[in-house]
């Protein structure tokens, strides 16, 4: 994102919850920020994330926090939407696009959570993820990847999914009014 002279580089940041990375949800996923000036020398905001899981994604259900963002200013706010990452036993997946906004572009409040979520969307039962994100007519419009894809499957059984046309993988769009 490039506002009065700044880039503003958002990425994902992950970190152990313990040194030895360790225990139940070991993962700590946030949202960093980097700045610039001329858009080659970059230096990162503070020494934390700007962004960690929110209350609405409790680490005692599983939640490890946010991936991929994807940031747009609407003239006055920035608008930052990530997926989240969720343990399921030993696996990890991206269930859920959240969507954040503040006045800064470093400090974000929760504006709307789960604006997407692997059970609306059936074709993607398993993971929801990279959104993308554009303002039309006071709408956002938010385009994501999505599938069904089981990671503890054996492969033999993916095979099969496959060549049967039961994986399901691709791209979804969802809109609703700019909050």
């Amino acid at each position: 994102m490039y506002v009065d002279g700044t880039f503003y580089l958002y990425f994902a940041d992950v970190h152990c919850r313990r040194d030895d990375c360790q225990g139940p949800t070991p993962a700590l996923r946030g949202i960093s920020l980097a700045t610039s000036r001329d858009g080659h020398t970059f230096q990162q905001v503070g020494s934390a994330p700007v962004l960690l899981a929110s209350p609405s994604y409790p680490v005692s259900e599983g939640w490890e926090g946010y991936s991929t963002p994807w940031v747009l200013r609407d003239g006055k706010d920035f608008h930052l939407f990530v997926d989240v990452f969720r343990q399921v036993g030993e696996r990890r997946f991206q269930t859920r696009i959240a969507h954040y906004r503040g006045s800064d572009g470093i400090h974000f409040e929760e504006a709307q959570r789960d604006v997407i979520g692997v059970e609306r969307n059936p074709w993607a039962s398993m993971s929801v993820r990279a959104p993308a994100v554009l303002i039309e007519g006071g709408e956002f419009k938010v385009w994501f990847a999505g599938d069904n894809f089981d990671p503890g499957r054996k492969p033999a059984d993916m095979l099969h999914a496959i060549r049967t046309g039961q994986l399901r993988m691709g791209i979804g769009m969802a809109s609703g009014p700019r909050e």
